[in-house]
C-alpha cells in the first residue's frame, strides 16, 4: 500500500470513530444557541459535549495504535425540538486532524444522524467523508451506542462506538448546622446626660452674686467673642428673658449680667460682671477692666486683681439680673458655662 492509501485508510477508520466521539456530553460545553424544546420523553436535552471513553472525557494520551484516535469531541450546540446540530473534531494517529458537522433527530431513544467532514493529512491535503448511522440512547440517558457506515474518498467503512454522558458529582452532604449563638448580653443602661456646663459650678467660689449652681439652665451659648474692647456672649435666650428697670432709673432697662470665671492657682472664682440691656450681647472691656472694674471691693480678691493673658482659658456665662440679687430679680435663669481663650 502506498503512503497516500495508508493515510486514507486511517482517515476512513478514524472518521468512523469521530461519529462516536462526537456525542459525548460534558459540563465543559460551549454555551448552546438554543435550549432543548420538546425533546423526546425520557431523554431530554442532549446539548453539550459528548466524548468517547468510559470516564466521560476525551483522551489526551498519545495513541498506541496508528489506526486509533484521541481527543474526540462532538459539541451539540443546538437542539430545537428534536433536531440536533453541532460540530465535531478529533486527532488521529497523533497527526491527522478531523473536523466537521453532525446533524441528527431524536426519535424516542433513537438518534438517526449524518456527519460530514474533512480529514487533514499533513503534507497530503484533505479527504472528505460522510457518515450515516443511528445512535441508541442507553444507560438511563447516559450512554449513546452508535452503529455507523462511512463513505469516504477511498471507500466505505462501518463500525460501532459508544459515547458516555458524564455523571453529575454526588451532592455534598448537608453540613451540620452550628448551634445557635448565645443571646447577646443586655445593653448597658445609657449614662446619665452630661452637664452642659464646662465647669462644675459646685466647685466655684462666687465672689459677687447668688449661688447660680441651683439656677436652671434655660439658654445655650451659641458663640462668644473675647478680645480687647469686645466681650460678647450670644445665647439662645438673648433678648427673650424679661427686662427690668435698672435700679431707680425708669429710662434704663437691663436683661441680665455677664458672668466671669477665672482659674487662679487651681481654684475657680466667679462673679456677676457687667450689666447688659435687652438683646445686648457685647460689652466694652479690656484685660485690665474685665475683673478690676466689676469686682472692685477688697473682699473680692483674688478675682479683683485677675488680668487674663493672651490665650488664657477662662469661663463665660449669661444670666438674668444677678449682680445685685435679689434686687431687680426677674426669673433666676442662666445659660451654660463655656470655656474660652482670651484674644481668640
Amino acid at each position: 500500500m502506498t503512503r497516500v492509501s495508508s493515510y486514507a485508510v486511517v482517515v476512513v477508520m478514524l472518521s468512523a470513530g469521530v461519529v462516536a466521539c462526537d456525542y459525548k456530553h460534558s459540563s465543559t460545553s460551549t454555551s448552546p444557541s438554543s435550549v432543548a424544546n420538546g425533546a423526546s420523553a425520557g431523554v431530554g436535552s442532549l446539548l453539550g459535549v459528548w466524548t468517547s471513553g468510559s470516564g466521560g472525557t476525551s483522551g489526551t494520551s498519545l495513541p498506541t495504535d496508528p489506526k486509533s484516535c484521541s481527543n474526540f469531541q462532538w459539541s451539540i450546540l443546538q437542539q430545537t425540538g428534536n433536531t440536533l446540530s453541532g460540530t465535531f473534531s478529533a486527532v488521529c494517529a497523533n497527526a491527522i486532524s478531523l473536523s466537521g458537522t453532525a446533524n441528527g433527530q431524536l426519535v424516542g431513544t433513537s438518534v438517526p444522524m449524518v456527519v460530514n467532514g474533512t480529514a487533514t493529512l499533513p503534507g497530503l491535503g484533505n479527504c472528505a467523508f460522510t457518515i450515516n448511522g443511528t445512535g441508541y440512547v442507553e444507560d438511563s440517558g447516559n450512554s449513546l451506542r452508535i452503529p455507523y457506515n462511512a463513505t469516504t474518498c477511498i471507500g466505505p467503512f462501518s463500525g460501532e462506538e459508544t459515547l458516555h454522558r458524564p455523571q453529575p458529582a454526588a451532592p455534598s452532604p448537608t453540613p451540620t448546622p452550628n448551634p445557635p449563638a448565645p443571646a447577646p448580653p443586655a445593653p448597658a443602661p445609657p449614662p446619665p446626660p452630661s452637664s452642659p456646663d464646662q465647669i462644675d459650678l459646685n466647685t466655684v467660689q462666687i465672689m459677687l452674686g447668688p449661688n447660680i449652681a441651683t439656677w436652671p439652665q434655660t439658654s445655650t451659648v451659641t458663640s462668644t467673642v473675647q478680645v480687647d474692647h469686645q466681650l460678647c456672649i450670644y445665647h439662645t435666650k438673648l433678648g427673650q428673658w424679661p427686662s427690668t428697670i435698672f435700679f431707680d432709673d425708669p429710662n434704663t432697662l437691663v436683661e441680665g449680667n455677664q458672668w466671669i470665671f477665672a482659674n487662679i492657682n487651681g481654684q475657680w472664682y466667679a462673679g456677676a460682671g457687667d450689666w447688659y440691656r435687652p438683646g445686648q450681647a457685647c460689652k466694652d472691656v479690656t484685660p485690665q477692666t474685665i475683673a478690676h472694674d466689676a469686682f472692685y471691693s477688697d473682699n473680692m480678691e483674688p478675682l479683683r486683681s485677675w488680668v487674663p493673658q493672651p490665650g488664657e482659658v477662662f469661663g463665660l456665662m449669661a444670666s438674668t439680673p444677678a449682680r445685685a440679687w435679689p434686687a431687680m430679680r426677674t426669673v433666676d435663669e442662666r445659660s451654660n458655662v463655656v470655656l474660652v481663650r482670651w484674644g481668640q
